[in-house]
């Protein structure tokens, strides 16, 4: 059945209107950010974007040295970030080029154009389900919410996840194979524990409706895409060294490096220390029936319904 204007139009309309809700914080909060990790981000990205350093001197330090905002920690005369370098990598280069824009409406605006991937891969299945489909994405409760929290890693790694899927799964050229794995290096820096379903969301987008001919042939390909992902996480361990002396080194697992730092940092070997948040198998229970009984509990209903039509 051929569509109309006036149905794009309107579909279109739809989506427009959904995506408004990304911007309810960035626009009436601009420089307000409701959290200590966005927060250092965002300091972190305007250090980086000015300097080219992750290392803010700050004379607090000269009166007390244990006295330092969250999602810092002191490491001699300085304070460093606590956590993975690749996002406020990517933030400072955009606050570099855009300002506070950059910082403000990068994530917003990334997660809007993740609808044409969606659409995209959901051509197959009918009008219906590719209107369904963006219309999922753009009013699910965490994508909304991490569009307005833009600084926040997660949806920064799963829309580039997404694009990274979505170019390696059309498979057209050389140079959208460049772009994937360059989308794919910088999810990987800003979360390295994400890598594993990175990894096999795209396995299965390579693999897909491909024949084991194709898929041995495309070694050049997959060469290009492997040199283009290596970029932003070499970036991100230069910077690390450059920040923590160590190019593996992880902000998560620092100590302050006087007083009561001292003292932990003599038990680092102990697996609590090894576990930066802490762990217990009830509380995930918990998280997850919170959630997927909860407050995603209509879309995971209708995703369930999905696989089962």
């Amino acid at each position: 059945m051929k569509w109309g204007w006036l149905k794009y139009v309107a579909v279109i309309g739809l989506f427009a209107l959904q995506s408004l809700l990304f911007f309810m914080l960035p626009l009436s909060l601009p420089s307000i950010y409701l959290s200590p990790d966005e927060t250092a981000v965002a300091v972190s990205a305007r250090e980086f974007g000015a300097r080219g350093s992750l290392r803010l001197a700050d004379q607090i330090l000269e009166a007390a040295q244990r006295v330092h905002p969250r999602s810092f920690v002191t490491q001699g005369q300085a304070l460093v970030p606590v956590g993975f370098l690749g996002l406020p990598i990517l933030f400072g280069i955009l606050w570099r080029l855009f300002s506070e824009f950059g910082l403000l409406l990068f994530t917003p605006l990334l997660a809007i154009s993740v609808a044409y991937p969606l659409w995209r891969m959901a051509q197959r299945l009918g009008r219906l389900n590719q209107i369904a489909t963006v219309a999922t994405w753009l009013s699910f409760p965490t994508v909304i919410l991490y569009a307005n929290r833009g600084l926040f890693p997660n949806l920064v790694v799963v829309s580039l996840a997404v694009w990274s899927a979505y170019l390696v799964w059309e498979r057209h050229s050389a140079l959208r194979t460049i772009f994937a794995g360059l989308f794919f290096g910088i999810a990987v820096a800003v979360r390295p524990t994400e890598l594993p379903w990175l990894a096999v969301w795209l396995l299965m987008a390579w693999t897909w409706d491909r024949k084991r001919v194709e898929i041995r042939r495309s070694w050049k390909r997959a060469i290009a895409f492997v040199a283009a992902a290596s970029l932003w996480p070499l970036l991100a361990c230069f910077m690390a060294w450059k920040t923590y002396g160590s190019p593996l080194a992880v902000g998560y697992f620092l100590r302050d490096s006087s007083g009561i730092g001292q003292a932990a940092r003599a038990s680092v070997a102990s697996t609590v220390v090894s576990w930066p948040f802490g762990f217990h198998p009830l509380v995930m229970l918990l998280n997850i029936s919170s959630y997927v009984a909860g407050i995603i509990g209509p879309w995971v209903a209708v995703s369930l319904l999905a696989i089962t039509i």
